[in-house]
């Protein structure tokens, strides 16, 4: 190869890696435990969101449901990046990576774990604890004494009906987001979770421990972070 030729190819890769680099920020992947109620949820708020991003700076954001949660969920996440990069059905990586899960009932030892390997690996962990629900619920109120997904269900169907809408919250409803937003309030489940969450930090607290707990909201700080970086 001619000295003229390898500068020219070598040029050609830092053009190449320079444009993946620009591009990767708006390129995400969320792995859901469930394969209908999270994955409805991020894809209509992703596309809520990018309502207000010009063309060409939109978020990309890939929702996968898995069907499964904690470890497993992580390992199904590896496995789906290995299968990516060994195939290269991606020519642009993805910035970010999100994972969410629930408590629910899988023991405290796995859903800590899951925890601590999604921020060794870099990736984001979205967990709840008990459920998903309950971050649905902080869209109308602060969450203290309740425990369980059914209880949370409840609620929610309560404020449905106090919004004067005839809703009944279903977990395929592929319309929850627009629900929510609607009836509820978007920024204030943000600071309520954060407020409950920051707490249980302060005090070391597993995630497994932190009762009606939810950390969701770094998902929308996420996309903030990116909407800042486009102004």
């Amino acid at each position: 190869m001619t000295s003229d030729k390898r500068l020219r190819r070598n040029a050609a890769r830092l053009k190449r890696k320079e444009n993946v680099e620009k591009l990767k920020p708006s390129t995400w992947l969320i792995v859901c435990e469930g394969v209908e109620t999270e994955v409805n949820y991020f894809k209509k708020a992703v596309d809520y969101f990018n309502n207000n991003i010009e063309p060409g700076y939109k978020i990309k954001c890939d929702v996968k449901g898995k069907g499964m949660g904690t470890t497993s969920l992580v390992t199904a996440t590896d496995n789906l990046l290995n299968y990516i990069d060994k195939c290269k059905t991606k020519t642009v990586p993805y910035g970010k990576i999100f994972i969410a899960f629930d408590k629910d009932d899988f023991n405290d030892r796995d859903f800590n774990k899951a925890v601590k390997i999604c921020n060794e690996k870099g990736y984001i962990p979205l967990w709840s604890n008990e459920a998903i629900e309950l971050w649905f619920l902080l869209y109308f109120m602060d969450v203290i004494s309740i425990s369980n997904r059914k209880e949370y269900i409840d609620k929610l169907n309560e404020w449905f009906k106090k919004s004067g809408k005839k809703i009944k919250y279903d977990k395929n409803d592929e319309q929850i987001f627009k629900y929510l937003v609607e009836c509820g309030n978007h920024d204030l489940a943000i600071k309520r979770a954060r407020k409950v969450c920051l707490d249980y930090q302060k005090r070391r607290i597993n995630p497994s421990h932190c009762y009606n707990c939810t950390n969701v909201f770094r998902f929308f700080d996420e996309i903030d972070a990116r909407i800042e970086e486009l102004k």
